[in-house]
């Protein structure tokens, strides 16, 4: 392998652009597609590391729960949300595709409230919300693409 070639090449995320006809009417006449890019390492652990804090927390207040004077149903609804049979709790899997679909959206522009979006999609449209996610992950799996510039940030929409 030629280290010195691989360290000084140029990369850039890998994109692709996908149809999402159910949410045609959010697009105010622009074709309803959605742009997702490739995640970096360092984004997908910080994605995992904050479904984990997610995880933690749940356990915190699990233990605030059973340590307080309250009723039995509060304690064992505290038990099943820790266990993650509860309705409260954020399957990991789920809180680390909402952190990575508002990561990883190049288009149309979240705005700030990103993860809002994101939670709002996973709710009202959950195979729209998989097939977007999906596709963040296939496209890191495939990795930056070599020889192609380096974007510096999100990819701007036409004025025309």
């Amino acid at each position: 392998m030629d280290t010195a070639k691989f360290l000084n090449a140029e990369f850039a995320p890998r994109e692709q652009s996908i149809e999402v006809p159910e949410l045609a009417e959010f697009f105010d006449g622009d074709d309803p597609v959605w742009t997702v890019r490739s995640v970096t390492a360092k984004e997908l652990a910080r994605a995992k590391s904050a479904a984990a804090s997610q995880a933690l927390e749940v356990k915190r207040a699990l233990v605030q729960a059973l340590t307080e004077n309250g009723e039995a149903s509060e304690k064992v609804d505290a038990i099943r949300d820790a266990i993650g049979v509860g309705e409260s709790e954020t399957p990991t899997d789920m809180a680390v595709r909402l952190d990575l679909l508002h990561i990883a959206t190049v288009s149309p522009d979240l705005g700030q409230n990103a993860r809002g979006v994101a939670v709002r999609l996973s709710e009202v449209q959950p195979v729209v919300f998989q097939k977007l996610t999906d596709a963040i992950y296939n496209l890191t799996g495939q990795g930056q693409e070599p020889g192609k510039r380096k974007r510096s940030g999100k990819t701007q929409k036409s004025s025309t």
